[in-house]
Formats: C-alpha cells, sequence, structure tokens
C-alpha cells in the first residue's frame, strides 16, 4: 500500500495582530522527511515590532512543552539573558529602533526521519533595507535576503544556528508611514518630514519629482524640515507623489495617495467689511487684498453692486477698485460688494459709503447797494460747484461783517443759514470788512 503521512506541527502565534508601519516579521520553518512523503515540521517567529522591546516583553512567546508526537522537530531561540524570563522561545520580537542584532536558533529533533533537514524562511512586511540578515551554521554563512531556505544534514538532536542582523548606519530609515492625504479644499499642508524619516549617520536631504496637479516646496524653519504641499487649483481626483530621503548617497522613498475631492467652497470676506469714507465729487481707491479668503484657490472676481451712489472701476492685478460717488452726492449709502469664483452662488457682502462734504467754490460778482438811509443789501452769484468745479447743490451761506480788519475787532454783525444769495442789513460802522462764506454740510 502507498500512503503519505503529514505531520505538522504549526503554533499559531497570532503575527498578524499588529501592523505598525516598520513591523516585519520572518517566519522559520524547519522540515524532516523520510524522502518519501513523510514528513515532520516545526516553525518560529522572529522579526521587529514597534510596541517590542528588546529584551523581553508579552512580544515574546515561550517555547513552553514538546509536540506530543514520537517523531518532532522545533525550532526556538535561546535566552540566557533575560534573568528570570531566560528561556526557549518560539517567537522573539525586539524594537524597531535600528541596531545590529542576534538571535540564537536552536533546533530540536526527536526520532526524526532521516537526517536531512530544511530551513526555509518567509517574511510578512518589510525588511528595513538598512539590514543585511545572514544565517550562521557552523562555518557556512546564508545571506537570508537573497535566499528563502537552507538544506542541512545533522545527526544530533539539537542543532544550533545564529541569525545575525547587520545595521548599515549610513541608510536612511523610515519611522512611520506619512499614509495617503485627502484633500477637500486646496490649503496647503505641512508635513515635518522629521517625523517619518531618520538617519543614525550624517544628514538628510530631501527631494521630490516635479507633478502638474500639486505645488509642493521643501520648507526648513530652524531645525525642522517641511514637505508643504496642496492640489493645483481646478484638478480633483487621485494621484500618487513620491517624497525622497536622501543621506551618505543613500535614498529612501515613500509613495502615497494624493486626493482632491470635488468639494468647492465659495469666497469669504475676512473680517467684516468697515465703511469707506470718501469726499463729494471726489474717487476714492479701496484694496481687497488680504480680506479675502478662498479655501479652493479659486480666482475671485470682486465687483461693486448697481447703486445710483456710486459706480467703480478696478485693477485685478492690484487688487483694487476705484469708487466714484455719484455726482454732488453727499451722505451715507449702503452699498454691497459681490464675489464670485465660477462655481458657487455669487457671494453678497454690504458695507457703507460714508461720502462727506466738498469744499464750494469762493462765492462771487459780490454787489453792494445802498437801499435806503439806514440800510444795504448785498447780493452775489450762487455757489453751485466745488473747488474743482464739479456739481454742488443745497448749499447755504454766513455773511459776516466786522468793524474792523477780521480778527482784530469785534463782530458787528453775523447772518447764517442763508438759503439765497442775498441779504439786507442795517447800515454798518463808517468802516466795515464784510465776508461771505459758502456753506457746504
Amino acid at each position: 500500500m502507498n500512503y503519505k503521512i503529514l505531520i505538522l506541527f504549526v503554533y499559531t502565534l497570532g503575527i498578524w495582530a499588529y501592523a505598525a508601519a516598520a513591523d516585519w516579521t520572518m517566519e522559520l520553518i524547519v522540515s524532516n522527511s523520510d524522502g518519501a512523503g513523510i514528513l515532520a515540521t516545526g516553525n518560529a517567529y522572529l522579526g521587529e515590532m514597534a510596541i517590542a522591546l528588546e529584551g523581553y516583553d508579552e512580544e515574546d512567546f515561550a517555547y513552553l512543552f514538546p509536540p506530543m508526537s514520537d517523531h518532532y522537530v522545533v525550532p526556538y531561540f535561546k535566552h540566557n539573558d533575560w534573568g528570570a524570563n531566560s528561556g526557549n522561545f518560539r517567537r522573539d520580537f525586539r524594537s524597531t529602533e535600528p541596531a545590529d542584532k542576534t538571535w540564537n536558533l536552536e533546533i530540536k529533533t526527536q526520532a526524526p526521519y532521516s537526517y536531512n533537514f530544511t530551513l526555509s524562511w518567509s517574511v510578512s512586511g518589510s525588511i528595513p533595507a538598512y539590514y543585511t540578515i545572514t544565517l550562521l551554521h557552523g562555518a557556512l554563512q546564508t545571506d537570508m535576503g537573497a535566499q528563502s531556505s537552507y538544506t542541512y544534514s545533522s545527526a544530533a538532536s539539537l542543532t544550533n544556528m545564529t541569525i545575525q542582523i547587520s545595521y548599515d548606519a549610513t541608510m536612511p530609515y523610515s519611522l512611520g508611514e506619512i499614509g495617503d492625504l485627502v484633500f477637500s479644499d486646496n490649503q496647503a499642508r505641512r508635513i515635518d518630514l522629521g517625523d517619518y524619516f531618520s538617519v543614525a549617520s550624517g544628514a538628510l536631504e530631501y527631494s521630490f519629482p516635479a507633478h502638474d496637479s500639486l505645488c509642493q516646496s521643501i520648507i526648513t524653519e530652524g531645525d525642522t524640515v517641511y514637505w508643504e504641499l496642496y492640489p493645483t487649483p481646478g484638478w480633483s481626483g487621485e494621484t500618487t507623489v513620491t517624497i525622497n530621503a536622501t543621506a551618505n548617497g543613500h535614498t529612501l522613498s515613500e509613495t502615497l495617495n494624493v486626493i482632491r475631492d470635488n468639494t468647492n467652497s465659495p469666497p469669504l470676506m475676512i473680517t467684516p467689511l468697515a465703511p469707506i469714507n470718501a469726499t463729494q465729487n471726489q474717487s476714492i481707491s479701496w484694496c481687497w487684498a488680504g480680506l479675502i479668503y478662498d479655501a479652493d484657490r479659486d480666482s475671485v472676481v470682486v465687483t461693486l453692486g448697481a447703486s445710483e451712489y456710486a459706480t467703480a472701476t478696478y485693477d485685478n492685478a492690484e487688487q483694487s477698485m476705484t469708487i466714484t460717488p455719484a455726482p454732488g452726492f453727499k451722505g451715507s449709502t449702503e452699498l454691497e460688494l459681490n464675489l464670485s469664483d465660477g462655481h458657487n452662488a455669487l457671494q453678497n457682502y454690504p458695507f457703507s459709503l460714508v461720502v462727506g462734504p466738498a469744499v464750494p467754490a469762493i462765492p462771487q460778482n459780490i454787489c453792494l447797494q445802498v437801499v435806503s438811509g439806514s440800510g444795504i443789501s448785498i447780493s452775489w452769484d450762487p455757489v453751485i460747484t466745488d473747488q474743482s468745479g464739479a456739481p454742488l447743490s443745497d448749499l447755504q451761506y454766513k455773511v459776516t461783517v466786522y468793524g474792523d480788519l477780521p480778527g482784530e475787532d469785534e463782530v458787528w454783525g453775523e447772518y447764517g443759514g442763508l438759503t439765497s444769495p442775498a441779504l439786507s442789513l442795517p447800515t454798518p460802522p463808517d468802516k466795515a470788512f464784510i465776508v461771505i462764506i459758502a456753506i457746504n454740510e
């Protein structure tokens, strides 16, 4: 009768329970065969975990008892350096701190089917590039990164090997993954690269390939280096981007996904608009630079809402407008500033335009007549413009009669609130000075 027997002793130790960025696990499987299909197998685990210690901790599982079989092969790691926790361990995890490390492997057999054994290994995760991992068996050395198994012969019940990691301190290493970046706007994000890359010897320099869909820069502030990036305005979708950390001629790269969703937010005024003060018949320049926020970095068009009291012209390059009150208008009026980003509804922001009175022109063509033995009449042309010649209306006048030069004698008579350019008054002293003022309030 032909038959095959598989005797498999595998300890399920939950090696997938943790997933730190720099974690890695190597499973060792030792197999012994009679050459005709009968097989005995045992396994053990080594590696690094961010939550593990270099010494003993709860990530290290002891070898407590042999398999319940007449034929078995069991690999484990010997530790006589762990004090009260010393012993043999089927699982031996160290910290992710880069360093030279050694695992002392012992393989125990009972009633093997033959003296021929195969030690094979596989890796979950990724062994950092700054490590070289070597299997030492007597004078023989095997590069465990280049090979996946090692065959040997032994009649002994115990076989000792060493797994040795050599650390190259000149190579940069990862402290963790940056991870995917999801944007719902086009505001820049700064990533502290010191949180993700390090090197034991030398200095790190950072670079990135140009990308049409992303705006990127490396910013150094003191001892901190930032990678700043944001989606190019107008682009949405998903892409990949790579950041490179280089030291001593070695480069470590991380490629991550960048996602820009379809969210688009309207532009906003950062602070409420203050009243804008102008002078009657005079234009005023108003600048909105630094007052408008658009999360998506859209080009925002700023316009003045239609009004009978004011118009505007625009200098978009300078982010300013020239507001011109309607001819002759003075007082306060409510206007509206309109913001458009081409994607959202028009955003309206009210503000007050306060137009102060212009200085009126000087009264002209003054006429003085004696109307009786005790009175005189004064008249002048109506003042209908300011000093620039622009129109004015609803002016009042004030007439002051001085007994001598103005300011050197008492006022003989004062007449205010005049709405027409004429006045009758008693005959003043023999010598008098008359001052006529147009008043625009």
